[in-house]
């Protein structure tokens, strides 16, 4: 069906170069699909005793070169959180109130994990991924764009 795993895996990464993300996933997807003896099994590394031996073919992302920060803001409403989210994505960094990442298992982040960040005004920790005196310009930016009770204390870089 799929071919061997060296020539699926040829053809994955020709089309992860090629920039079709799609059939890179697709095969990668039908890599992942193969136990170490070949055989085609949808349901084997479910019980490869908490090992995912298919998993060595995915590609590696590079990690970033952001270092990710931690600061507390004070937001009245989960407007003014969702305005500093967007100004720092604007600005091509990143940033995320901590408390809308959720942990998902090992075997629900094998496939496609749909979440929806529910934001939420009050002060809570919120993780820059920026540099340090970008986050600070951007925070003292979002502090000063309206007349609200918008404040930010404690950045730092997360160990």
């Amino acid at each position: 069906m799929w071919g061997s795993k060296a020539k699926l895996r040829r053809r994955a990464y020709a089309a992860w170069r090629g920039e079709d993300w799609r059939a890179a996933g697709e095969l990668l997807e039908g890599l992942t699909g193969l136990d170490p003896d070949g055989r085609s099994s949808a349901a084997w590394w479910f019980d490869a005793a908490g090992r995912c031996a298919g998993f060595d073919e995915i590609l590696l992302w590079k990690p970033s070169e952001l270092p990710t920060l931690t600061a507390t803001v004070r937001a009245p409403k989960a407007e003014d959180v969702e305005a500093l989210i967007e100004l720092f994505a604007t600005a091509g960094f990143g940033a995320e109130p901590q408390d809308s990442v959720r942990p998902v298992c090992a075997c629900c982040s094998a496939g496609t994990v749909t979440q929806h960040r529910q934001v939420i005004g009050g002060s809570q920790v919120v993780r820059p991924a920026a540099p340090r005196p970008d986050a600070a310009r951007l925070l003292d930016e979002w502090r000063a764009d309206l007349s609200t009770d918008r404040d930010w204390s404690g950045l730092s870089a997360v160990k």
